[in-house]
Parts: structure tokens; C-alpha cells; sequence
């Protein structure tokens, strides 16, 4: 027995048919864990579907309404790319609910994976990317809200930027000192420092800013001509956003997380890693 749960239900599936979105994986993925035997029946545990309050604590109510009467614009339906039904509502309250119990389970087993959600492109008032609504932001306001946890960091390891996940939680950014980061100040000039090699790349950090503002740290590697990554930051109040993707993939617009590292094209495992852990060792900082 694992020494900690999998949150899993059957009807994580989205009915949606014939899509690009491979709606069975969820279901695939549990097979294959009883399979190999990597966990047993006694380490799932079945969620309830979300409750509309949990959902309000993170989506705007006429949002809701329109989910919920089957009113959603043409224009909405297709930012969502998913054929809408009242079936697909429910599975998305699932993934919520999902999120919620993995929430609770590791506040009491220090570790809990849902077999499901990880809807990140789904914004306050309407969705996009095949996400509906956003299970772990729901997951994070329903602890704050029962007052199990009082801060919370997210890791978005996806190739597309959680751009619903850093909107949501940057309405609740506060006026605070300049994350401290790789980059220049946010109002102030560019400025440079090295930042000692992690362990796997004997490389060094240099900082600019941006022409609009934000700021950007680069992987430099003159002797090696492989390509550069970017770092953005926008300090968050109580949810600390971390988001690893491809910069040259969906979404076009990112709006800023607390740390978004933009990788390039093909870049390989070791240097993937090296920016996470750096992006993780950034938030020891807040």
C-alpha cells in the first residue's frame, strides 16, 4: 500500500467525443498503475463533486449561471474548445471536488495526487483550452477558506503557460518589495549579478530588462550556442505561482505569474530540471 492516496473516479472522463484532448487518459493512467501493480485498489480514494460555493470562491457567479443553465455564448463555448453539456459540467465539478479531497489528504499524508484536473487555462469568468473550470485554484481558496492553510505555491510543469492560474491569483496581489529573483527590479535599471551553478550546468545567470517592463533572466551559454531560456516575475499575495512552459506555444498572451520560466524550443532534460529547481529555490526567498 502506498503511503499516501490517489483520488481517482471513472467520471474524471470528459465527454466531449472525437477531440484532440485525450479524454480516456485518466482512466489509462489508473489502469496502468493496477497493472504494474505501482498501487492497489486500497490506495484510490472516489471524490464528490465540488459544491458551488467551493466553485464561487474562485469564478464569477454569472460564469457560474451560464455553466450551470447552459447559456454560455458562442464565443465562450468556442474560447473553451470543448463542446459544451450540462455531462461535461459535472465532470468538471468532479475535477474540483478532486482537487479539493487531494488538498485535504495531504494536509494529512504530506503527499496526495488527483488522478485528474490540472485545468490551468481556466480564468475567473470564462475558459479556454479545453478548461472549464480551475480545480486547483478552487482547491487552494477552499483550505484558506476552511483556514487549513493561510499561503500556497503552485509548480505548472505543462508546456502551455497557466495563464488562468497566474490571472486568478494576481487579483490578489498586494503592493510589496520586488520579488527577489535573477532580474532587474521592476521600476528600477538593468543590473547584473551572478548566481552560483546548481550542479548540473556550469553556466551563469545574467539580468536585463525588458523593453516592456517586466523582467527577463537568460540562461547564458556562449560556448555551448544552445538556446536561452527567459524568467519573468510578478510578486503575488497569498499564492506563490511558479509556471515552466515553452514560450513559443499556446497561450500567445501570458499574463505574469510569480515566476514564469519561457524555455525555448528542444531543450533537454538537464537544463529543464536546472530551471525548475532554480525556480523552486526562488521561493525560498519570499
Amino acid at each position: 500500500m502506498l503511503p499516501f492516496k490517489l483520488i481517482y473516479s471513472d467520471d474524471y472522463y470528459l465527454p466531449i467525443g472525437q477531440h484532440v484532448f485525450p479524454a480516456e487518459k485518466y482512466r489509462r493512467i489508473r489502469d496502468r498503475l493496477l497493472e504494474t501493480k505501482a498501487a492497489a485498489p486500497a490506495d484510490f480514494l472516489s471524490p464528490e463533486p465540488a459544491k458551488d460555493e467551493d466553485i464561487l470562491l474562485v469564478h464569477k457567479p454569472d460564469y457560474v449561471q451560464k455553466l450551470k443553465t447552459g447559456t454560455l455564448s458562442a464565443r465562450e463555448e468556442m474560447q473553451l474548445e470543448v463542446p459544451y453539456s450540462l455531462e461535461l459540467v459535472h465532470a468538471f465539478w468532479l475535477a474540483a471536488g478532486g482537487s479539493i479531497l487531494a488538498a485535504r489528504q495531504a494536509l494529512e499524508d504530506r503527499v496526495a495526487i488527483s488522478i485528474g484536473g490540472g485545468f490551468h487555462h481556466a480564468f475567473a469568468d470564462h475558459g479556454e483550452g479545453f478548461c472549464m473550470i480551475n480545480d486547483v485554484a478552487v482547491a487552494i481558496r477552499r483550505m484558506q477558506h476552511d483556514g487549513k492553510i493561510r499561503r500556497a505555491l503552485t509548480v505548472d510543469c505543462d508546456v502551455h503557460q497557466g495563464n488562468g492560474t497566474a490571472s486568478i491569483f494576481a487579483g490578489m496581489r498586494i503592493p510589496k518589495k520586488p520579488l527577489p529573483s535573477w532580474s532587474a527590479p521592476v521600476l528600477g535599471s538593468a543590473s547584473s549579478e551572478q548566481i552560483p551553478p546548481l550542479g548540473r550546468n556550469d553556466r551563469s545567470l545574467r539580468d536585463k530588462s525588458r523593453r516592456d517592463g517586466e523582467d527577463t533572466t537568460e540562461l547564458d551559454t556562449p560556448d555551448s550556442g544552445d538556446p536561452q531560456a527567459a524568467v519573468r516575475h510578478a510578486h503575488d499575495g497569498d499564492v506563490f505561482t511558479i509556471s515552466l512552459h515553452q514560450q513559443n506555444n499556446y497561450p500567445a498572451w501570458k499574463p505574469p505569474s510569480s515566476i514564469d520560466v519561457d524555455l525555448p524550443d528542444g531543450i533537454g532534460d538537464d537544463d529543464y530540471l536546472a530551471w525548475l529547481e532554480r525556480a523552486q529555490l526562488r521561493t525560498t526567498a519570499v
